[in-house]
C-alpha cells in the first residue's frame, strides 16, 4: 500500500497546530497502520484513490458496451491497448484503437466499428478472457479529505 500518505507525512501531522509524538513508533509499525487504513477505505469504498497500471482480461461479451464492474471497481483512467485474444489467450487476434474503434468511458468501453451482419450494432467479439485492457486504473490523485483522514486512522 503507502499510496496515500507518506510516513515522513504522518510524524509531521499536526492536530490543532499541536505535533504527535510518534518518537516510540517505527517506520515500519507506522507504514503497517497506514496499510489498514487504506486497505479500510478501499473496502468501505470499492474504489481506489491512486492511478496504478494494470492489465485485465474481460470476457467479450456480443454486445455494444463492456462494462469492468464487478471484476474491475474502479474507473479506467487511460489506455494503452485493448486486444482480442484467442481462446488460449496466447495470441492477438484483433487491436483496437481508442475513438476509432471503440469509446473510452471510465467503468465501460463502447465499440464504435465493429458491425455485427444480423443487428447491424457494433459489438464486442464474444468469448471467454478474450478482451484484454491494459490501462491506467483508479484515480489520478488522492483527495486531500483523504489524506487527513488517514493520519486520523492511523
Amino acid at each position: 500500500m503507502g499510496n496515500y500518505v507518506l510516513t515522513s507525512e504522518v510524524r509531521a501531522f499536526k492536530v490543532d497546530g499541536l505535533s504527535i509524538d510518534l518518537t516510540n513508533y517505527l517506520d515500519s509499525e507506522i507504514e503497517t497502520e497506514i496499510g489498514l487504513a487504506e486497505e479500510t477505505i478501499e473496502d468501505f469504498t470499492n474504489d481506489i484513490f491512486y492511478s496504478k497500471t494494470e492489465t485485465n482480461v474481460f470476457d467479450g461479451n456480443g454486445l455494444t458496451e463492456l462494462y469492468f464492474f464487478t471484476q474491475v471497481p474502479y474507473r479506467l483512467i487511460s489506455i494503452t491497448s485493448v486486444k482480442e485474444l484467442d481462446t488460449n489467450g496466447t495470441t492477438v487476434l484483433n487491436t483496437f484503437t481508442k475513438d476509432v474503434d471503440f469509446k473510452q468511458y471510465n467503468y465501460h468501453l463502447e465499440m464504435v466499428s465493429r458491425i455485427h451482419p444480423r443487428t447491424l450494432k457494433s459489438i464486442w467479439p464474444k468469448g471467454i478472457k478474450n478482451i484484454e485492457i491494459v490501462g491506467s486504473w483508479g484515480r489520478s490523485s488522492s483527495p486531500q479529505r483523504l489524506k487527513g483522514q488517514l493520519f486520523i486512522w492511523s
